[in-house]
């Protein structure tokens, strides 16, 4: 019963990855990057999830 959080993450491959590993929450350059808080709130109002491609599982060897 415990929930992982993954900062940092910054590319689809890092994503499919830690997905991969059942990590259950991520934060990063690849969502969003850092704001102020009246950054924030805009953002938010406006904001439309990317497409993400389907995860395709890699082997280990991958992340070398």
């Amino acid at each position: 019963n415990l929930a992982t959080v993954v900062e940092g993450v910054e590319s689809h491959v890092e994503l499919q990855m830690l997905e991969h590993c059942a990590c259950d929450f991520f934060q990063g350059f690849r969502f969003a990057p850092p704001m102020t808080f009246e950054k924030l709130v805009p953002w938010m109002e406006g904001y439309v999830p990317a497409a993400t491609p389907p995860v395709t599982v890699l082997k280990p060897a991958a992340f070398g």
